[in-house]
């Protein structure tokens, strides 16, 4: 088996969701594959824990940038470099473009859609400058990895090619059979503090909900900036505590704006529920609507009626609960389990790898 020597570009480290689940979960199987793999993130741990305390993190992002060019100047001594959305964020692309100084191949790898941090932003010079950043980047990868559908058409309209992988569970970590529901239902949301917006249309309806059928709402990595009702309680994020905070859920939740920077997102906190077998009620944005088989393994809902209907019919049968759940379980088993995507995964960077030996000869 041949070896590749691949240098990882993660924008973070293993405590931000985005970088374990695209990259750290996957390096034992691709170092059983003869993958060398580097490491390099962008921002630290440390990063993630000052930003999310609310201190300064200027010097983390000094220390990150200076770490992340010098990497970039020695990947010419690596057969590939992965790197996750972009090497250098806020940075002109002829920059970057000139770093990564085209003898190396690259992947670029999207969970979100970044690129509309750019042409999308208020200020007309952040457009001007930056706004092609991305599809030049895309044009020249050798490879654009996309999490859903709507990422992989923005990288082959940029002129980039591209190839879905979703982003995945390792199931080896999660129950094996639902659990039983307790006497006091939990509907639960999982998160970070910039997704916790999307919960305040719905606060009124949840806490209804909770007055009605006596349930209550966990919310696990929130950081909320208005005041919530009695019923919910706000539960500190940890990768520790992650899965076991998902099992003493009954039912999991993941309403969206319907926005372009939504359509980007991969609809991950669904798998993670489904994982638990928890039925679910999602907003139809985005891939969304290709995880959720409604009226299957959960409900898509639009107005604040249709999230009414659908938790009301949730929280008031069990075995509809039951069904699925074990539905949302198979789904995920089928097509967002790490041990469907590792092989792709692998397949992929070699494949690359070939492509650039022979173009080289």
């Amino acid at each position: 088996m041949e070896k590749l020597n691949v240098l990882f570009l993660t924008k973070y480290g293993e405590q931000a969701a985005s970088s374990r689940y695209r990259t750290f979960q996957y390096l034992d199987d691709l170092k059983k594959n003869g993958i060398e793999a580097t490491i390099s993130p962008l921002m630290s741990n440390g990063y993630i824990h000052r930003l999310y305390a609310g201190q300064s993190v200027t010097l983390e992002r000094m220390r990150g940038y200076f770490k992340r060019i010098t990497m970039l100047l020695r990947s010419r001594s690596y057969d590939l470099i992965w790197i996750e959305k972009e090497a250098l964020p806020w940075i002109p692309h002829p920059i970057e473009q000139m770093l990564l100084n085209g003898r190396t191949p690259y992947i670029l790898d999207y969970d979100d859609a970044i690129f509309h941090n750019y042409d999308h932003h208020p200020k007309k010079w952040v457009r001007t400058l930056l706004s092609r950043k991305i599809p030049q980047l895309m044009k020249k990868a050798a490879l654009v990895v996309a999490g859903n559908p709507y990422l992989a058409a923005f990288a082959e309209q940029s002129g980039g090619r591209s190839h879905i992988l979703p982003t995945v569970i390792n199931l080896d970590k999660y129950p094996v059979e639902r659990k039983s529901s307790s006497e006091t239902l939990t509907i639960g949301w999982i998160g970070s503090p910039s997704t916790t917006k999307y919960l305040y249309p719905y606060v009124d309806l949840l806490d209804k909900l909770c007055d009605r059928y006596g349930s209550k709402v966990r919310l696990v990595g929130a950081k909320p900036a208005i005041p919530l009702p009695d019923c919910f309680e706000v539960i500190p994020w940890s990768e520790e505590t992650e899965i076991s905070e998902l099992i003493h859920m009954d039912i999991g939740i993941m309403p969206l704006e319907n926005n372009p920077w939504e359509q980007g997102k991969c609809g991950f906190k669904l798998i993670q529920y489904m994982g638990c077998f928890l039925p679910v009620v999602a907003s139809p944005v985005g891939v969304n609507k290709d995880i959720v088989s409604h009226g299957e393994n959960g409900f898509l809902a639009s107005s604040p009626d249709e999230w009414e209907h659908a938790l009301r019919q949730l929280l008031q049968s069990g075995p509809m609960r039951h069904t699925m759940g074990i539905l949302g379980r198979a789904r995920v088993e089928q097509s967002y389990a790490l041990t469907q995507t590792s092989a792709s995964l692998l397949e992929l960077i070699r494949n690359v790898a070939k492509e650039d030996c022979r173009a080289s000869q």
